[in-house]
């Protein structure tokens, strides 16, 4: 998937809401060292959390609505020029990309903003199902020259 030099990392938590701190933490962690080369500031990995805090959201309360038990696996890898997070769980299959929406006027009482706010904050978004996971990936670019 990623042919420039990476740095992979790896968590599985449980969809439960008590697991974002671990969630930050892992992000804050997994981006370290692109912060300390000077290829990432602070508003990249707070743009991250917040990217990565909403799918998490989502998960739990829409895929695993009936079923508060389940896992969601989180790769990161860094590249030279950004970040590919891959996001897989194994509620009913759900594809958020199908159901955006870019009506200026729409209502947006019911929710929706979420996957417009992730658009906005990242460079790419991609949705597939395996045999039995949602796998949700976004690229993210470094915001600055290398």
């Amino acid at each position: 998937m990623v042919n420039k030099k990476s740095t992979c990392f790896n968590i599985k938590l449980q969809s439960h809401s008590s697991e974002v701190n671990r969630l930050f933490s892992f992000v804050q962690e997994s981006m370290r060292h692109a912060l300390i080369q000077g290829r990432a500031d602070e508003e990249f990995i707070y743009d991250l959390k917040l990217v990565t805090e909403e799918i998490f959201a989502n998960i739990i309360n829409h895929g695993y609505a009936d079923n508060k038990n389940g896992d969601i696996e989180i790769e990161l890898v860094a590249v030279t020029d950004g970040i590919h997070l891959t996001v897989m769980d194994s509620a009913p299959p759900f594809n958020p990309l199908e159901n955006v929406r870019k009506q200026p006027d729409r209502d947006f009482s019911q929710g929706g903003m979420g996957l417009i706010l992730i658009k906005s904050l990242t460079d790419g978004q991609h949705y597939s199902r395996n045999e039995t996971q949602n796998v949700f990936s976004i690229t993210k670019h470094y915001n600055f020259d290398q």
